[in-house]
């Protein structure tokens, strides 16, 4: 796979994390609504996609802490 397309695969399951849809996404990049569809598909996004949630969890759960540790301060 080519390295923009690998960097547009990537930006584009960063913005679909973020809440954009596909036709946002498409428009944005400059790409169709079925190549973001494609790329939904791809093990790339799937992989990458699963870290950023791994990535959100985590930080949710340091936040939790530390605003249980100020109040029992």
């Amino acid at each position: 796979m080519r390295r923009s397309n690998t960097k547009m695969i990537l930006t584009a399951c960063e913005m679909s994390f973020a809440g954009k849809t596909d036709n946002e996404i498409a428009t944005l990049l400059g790409t169709s609504v079925s190549n973001v569809s494609r790329w939904r598909k791809s093990p790339m996004w799937v992989e990458f996609e699963e870290e950023l949630i791994s990535a959100h969890k985590e930080s949710l759960l340091e936040a939790h802490r530390t605003t249980l540790e100020d109040s029992t301060s």
